[in-house]
Parts: C-alpha cells; structure tokens; sequence
C-alpha cells in the first residue's frame, strides 16, 4: 500500500483505513470470540454490550450507544471482540484527539476496554494488535490516557497505582511510552497516566510542532545516535525509530523540567505502593548498554533518568519505617537544590565565605538544642560513620598524646596501646570506624547489656592507660541509651575519653519530654550524630562534634602552599576531606526553619507514633519486645518463620515498610518512625495494614 506525507492538517487519514476492515476470531478459555476492526454502524446495531462492559458509560445499555456514535463518525475506527450470540465484550477506538488536548489534528485518542467477566484471557492484546496491524498507523501520533475514575479498581483487585502499571504493561509491546503532562484531566489524580506512540513515519516538521504544542515532558527510554545532522532516536526496550530536531535545551528549560519531575514524584508518595515497582525494577538492566559513542541531550538523559523512578523505594514518603532516616524537609531539599546550584567546595572560608558562615551559625544553634558544651568544634561529614570515625580520630589524637606520641606524625606503628571499650550491643558503624582508625574492629572490651541493650554499669571494666570509652545513645533497635550518669564519671576518673554515637538518640536532647534520656550525656568528649535521621535534612548531612575543637582540628587539619590561610575557622581543618559541597546549608536550613519548637514536636510527634505502633499492635495479640522510649518499635508476630512471613507480606503489600532484624536471638520486625512527613492517618493506615496481614498469614 502506498503511504502518503503526514501533515498537521489531514484529518481523513482513518477514513483512508476503513476501507481495510479485518476480522479474526480468538480461541479463549472462556469460549470464542469474533475479532473485527474498523466496525461499521450496521454491524454494531446488530449487537449488545455484556453487561460487564460499563467502564465508560457506566451501564451497558449506553455504552452500546457510545460505541455505536464512535462507529458512526468517519474520523473514528472501532475495533471489537464480540461473541457468537452478539455481545460485545471488549472494544479499542480510535478518535481524534480534543483540539484544546493537544492541538494537531494527525493526533488520535486510543480507547481500550475488555468486559470484567473476560478478564485475564489475552483479550486486550488481540484487540489492540488487530487495531494497529493497519500500516497507516505508523503515520499517527497515538494518546492512551489513563483516568482512575474510569477503572474498575474493585473488580480489578488492584490499587490504582498497580492499575496504573498494568495498563503501561499492557500497552508496552506496542511502543507506547509513559509522557508526564500538564494536561488538567491527567493531573488531577497522581495515578493517571499518558502513554503516548509515535508511529515511524511521522515527519519531523509535525514531530517539532507536536513536542512544542504537546507541553509534554517526555519520559522516554531513548539510546541516541548521531545520523546526518539529526539525532536518530531508537526505543531501548522496543527499537522503535523516530527522528528529532538536534538541539540544545536551554539550561532554564532543563532546569524547570527537573523540578516538575521531582515535585510530581513526592506528589505521589503518599498513594503508590512503599516498595519499588517490580515491574519497573525488571526493566533495569536496560541501563547496562555500552558507553555512548556520542553526546546525549541533556533533557533526554533526565527523561532517562525519571523513567524508571518508579524503581525507588519511597523512603521520602510518609510511611516508609523501615530504617532511622527522615524525609527531607521541604525547606532542606529546596536548599539542597539552591546550594547544588551554587556548587561550592565549601573547603576555606576566605574562597566560600556564605557557607563556612552558615556552618559556623549552624554548630552554634546545634550546640544549643542539643545541649553539648560551649566551645565545642564540628566538622560537618558524610553520615554517621563518618562521623563515629572523625571522633574517634580525635580520640585517638587525645589519649596518645597523652602517653607522649604524636599519631599523626608517627601512626599507629610502634604506638601505646590504647584500650576500646564497648558495649555489646554497639552498632556495626561503630565497629567499621574503628577499624577506619586503626585500632581494629575485634581489639575491644564488649560490655555486657542488659534486655534493652543499655550498657550494665555493675559490669563495666577497670579502666588504665590510653583509653576510649564508647557509649550509645539510641539503640537502634530498641532506642535505650546507656546508662551515662553512671557510667562516664568512671571513665573521667581514669583520665579516659567518653565517645557517644548518638546518631538519632542525641536528638532527644531536643524535646523537652524526652531530654532526660541524655542525662549525663554532656560530660562526654565527642558526639557523633546524622542530621538526615531525626533533623530529616537530605543525605551527606553527619556532624562529627568535640568539646575540644582544638583537638578535633589537630587531627584533621591540612595545610599546603597552594592553600590560602584564614583567621576564621576553615571547613577543612575539621573533617577527613579536603574538597566537599557545603553540607551545612541544608541543616542550618532546617534549623531555621523548624526553629527551637518545630524541632521539639518532630522528635515527640514521632515518638508518639512509636507509642500508638506498639499500643496497637500489642492489643492486637502481639509480642512487644522493647521499652518504647524513644522512637523504636519490636514486634514478633510469632515464631521466627510467622514473623518473616508477615514481614515479607506487609512489605509486598505496599501500605508500608518495615524491616526484619534480630533482637538478642529473637526475629523481629523493626518499626523506625523519623519522617516529619508521617501522619496519625499515616500510623492507623499502616497499623491497620499490619494487623490485617498478620491475620490473613496467621
């Protein structure tokens, strides 16, 4: 058949296909079904609509009518399954896309409907092959948009969120590609969806126009190759070609697209699925293709990027509980993208005054709501390893040059030895970063804990010569803090340095009904915390705090000729690296933000959360095995088997996350609540969910 030129005005290009009806019929378990594209209205008077047939219309008898308008109009194609006594059970149109839609004329609207009562047969994939078998679709520009008003979700089983994927999965072997789009129907509900075809022979005249009258940010899995002055675009899962205008994306552009793909994305947390979508996650070996030869577009990397989002763990949601990490707070992720944008390496502070200014305003709020020392130097890390590990530097600093060695001149060859204290229920970072410092990860003295994990003071050692006690504050699995009121006057009377990894418990310095637990706490030496835990900043956010910034500097300071000097404190000279982003801008945000109060109700607003986890859960039956002092629940839901069971079904369910974990012998189930985002709908929605599994598994 002969094709002719696509232009932005032929509005007959259906009208030359209807001259090609086919029909076909399909064998299905259910019985068997006559296929028939391009239905004429004769044909469809002749029928009726199942009565399962009704997500349109609502009630069969108008959908009838509705199929039989769309066989009427010259500019549409209808395609049907029927049976052999006359009822319609699935049906695909085409019509022209509403002008204030999208604009283009060459543009069509696919339709796609299968009867509840003839699910899960194939049904839907014969009608759409029989629907775009016709060449002259590959002159079209395809819509499917997917309205959540329309789907039958209760009949489906599914959330809408899964209908949603099942729908891109459906259409997937016909080369549509989920687009994002401002379009009004689409945005109002965060689970409709717009998939989009482009068929080969679209020229790239109407291709320019339609990308620039769509409005569209395109989600597509594109490989690019240079060909003749143009980008040769081909479809990495289906190898579909189109061609498209080689140009540069202003950076504005660029930039503004990157932000509606991030907003769209935190607008849907609170209604997809917690766990990533393994439909998605089974699509991620797609990224594994050889280096490109060639420069890509930028908007087409970040389209790349964003189409498989959906492959992440909801982690910035309300009810992901699986680890002691908050979400950002909108202030701090806002200011994690103003500072990326300013791109400083916030090392000195004579080259990047604004920052090493915002960090010293920082630590001087921080040592206000957290208690610790005036006086006392930070140094602003990666996380809580990191931080653990800058402590423990300057510990080791301390207490060798106490006993008359200089470790950083000489290391650790040859030095006193210097005895690590522990308790036995210390958390594996703890471990990491004394192997980090030389001091190995099994040359300890392990205290023994009592059944919350707190460090038996009754039990702790005899202390001489260079050591380094380290104590816990927040257990990260029951929340209990070592017992430091008895425990850090012993050490201090055997001229030994006091570490705390407080990594998310020094953060209960911070609200009133909770400070008690860092009662003693303050006659430490060092602290070592993470503000993306309880003060919900963005990743890379660790403090690293000691009394003496003296002896915090000495151990990390850098000197080098290049090296401007500065009578204001310098970044640098207070963690490991030398060149990094300005981590502070994010917490003094936050801070500001919160204020003294805001920060006070996160941390008691979550700990109430904690309490109603484990109020509930117990009155449903089952085991608690903690004190919930702070923000830290354990459940068994019965032996070790039931319990990962239940667990592995709460996460598949999708309404929340928790994790397992092993509490001295004992599996359990992990309930972390940090996230400022979190609700008291959020706790009954996901409390509810929990008990609802555990019974269904019982």
């Amino acid at each position: 058949m002969a094709t002719h030129p696509l232009t932005l005005h032929e509005p007959d290009l259906l009208q030359r296909s209807a001259d090609c009806p086919r029909r076909s019929t399909f064998e299905s378990t259910a019985g068997s079904l006559i296929l028939h594209s391009f239905c004429p209205p004769t044909l469809v008077t002749s029928l009726k609509a199942e009565r399962g047939l009704h997500a349109f219309a609502r009630v069969p008898e108008r959908e009838h009518q509705l199929l039989l308008g769309i066989a009427e109009r010259p500019d549409c194609a209808l395609t049907l399954a029927y049976t052999a006594t006359g009822e319609i059970v699935g049906q695909v149109t085409l019509a022209p896309a509403d002008v204030w839609r999208l604009g283009v004329s060459n543009t069509y609207e696919l339709a796609i409907e299968v009867s509840s009562h003839w699910r899960r047969l194939g049904i839907a994939r014969q009608l759409l092959s029989l629907a775009l078998e016709h060449p002259l679709v590959e002159e079209m520009v395809l819509a499917a948009v997917g309205l959540s008003w329309h789907w039958d979700l209760k009949g489906a089983g599914l959330s809408p969120f899964r209908y949603r994927s099942l729908l891109a999965h459906i259409l997937e072997p016909y080369h549509f590609f989920e687009c994002l789009t401002d379009e009004p129907n689409v945005v109002m509900d965060p689970a409709n969806i717009l998939l989009v075809r482009i068929g080969q022979r679209v020229e790239l005249e109407v291709m320019d126009q339609l990308f620039q009258r769509m409005r569209f940010f395109l989600v597509l899995r594109f490989c690019i190759s240079q060909a003749g002055g143009c980008f040769e675009r081909r479809d990495s899962m289906h190898m579909t070609r189109t061609t498209v205008l080689k140009k540069e994306v202003p950076m504005r552009e660029l930039l503004a697209t990157a932000a509606e793909r991030a907003i769209r994305y935190l607008e849907r947390l609170n209604e997809r699925g917690v766990a990533p979508d393994s439909t998605v996650v089974a699509h991620l070996a797609e990224l594994a293709i050889p280096l490109p030869d060639h420069p890509s577009p930028a908007d087409e990397t970040l389209a790349l990027l964003d189409s498989y989002s959906a492959a992440t763990m909801a982690m910035a949601g309300p009810r992901f509980f699986g680890f002691v990490i908050g979400g950002a707070l909108p202030a701090t992720l806002a200011a994690n993208w103003l500072a990326s944008a300013w791109d400083q390496n916030s090392a000195l502070a004579e080259v990047t005054p604004l920052t090493a200014k915002l960090e010293d305003v920082a630590l001087c709020w921080l040592r206000e709501i957290l208690g610790l020392p005036s006086g006392t130097g930070v140094g602003f890390v990666t996380g809580a390893t990191m931080a653990n590990f800058t402590c423990l530097a300057a510990a080791r600093h301390s207490v060798l040059a106490q006993a008359g060695w200089d470790v950083e001149a000489h290391g650790m060859f040859g030095a006193p030895d210097v005895t690590v204290v522990v308790g036995e229920e210390a958390h594996p970072t703890l471990f990491k970063s004394l192997g980090l410092a030389g001091f190995g990860r099994n040359r300890v003295v392990r205290v023994p804990v009592d059944e919350q994990g707190r460090m038996r003071a009754d039990m702790f050692p005899n202390l001489s010569g260079p050591t380094i006690v380290c104590l816990q504050a927040g257990n990260v699995n029951t929340g209990a803090f070592d017992p430091a009121l008895q425990i850090i006057p012993i050490a201090k009377a055997a001229n030994a340095w006091v570490h705390v990894d407080g990594a998310f418990g020094l953060w209960a310095a911070a609200a009133p009904c909770k400070a008690h637990l860092m009662a003693g706490y303050a006659n430490a030496d060092s602290w070592a915390t993470d503000a993306h835990k309880y003060l919900n900043t963005p990743y890379d956010s660790g403090l690293a705090f000691v009394r003496s910034p003296y002896v915090l500097q000495a151990a990390m300071a850098i000197s080098a000729a290049y090296l401007p000097s500065s009578p204001t404190r310098d970044p640098a000279n207070f963690t490991p690296e030398l060149s990094r982003r300005a981590r502070g801008i994010e917490i003094w945000a936050a801070l500001h933000s919160l204020g003294r109060s805001g920060i006070a109700d996160l941390v008691e607003r979550t700990c109430r959360y904690a309490s109603r986890f484990a109020e509930g859960l117990r009155a449903a039956g089952y085991t608690i095995l903690n004190e919930v002092v702070l923000n830290q629940v354990l459940v068994m839901f019965g032996d070790a088997e039931k319990t990962r069971r239940v667990i592995a079904g709460i996460q598949q369910d999708g309404t929340c996350w928790c994790g397992e974990t092993t509490w001295q012998g004992q599996t359990a189930m992990r309930i972390s609540v940090s996230s400022w985002a979190t609700t008291d709908a959020d706790v009954e929605r996901s409390l509810q969910a929990m008990v609802r599994v555990a019974r269904e598994l019982a």
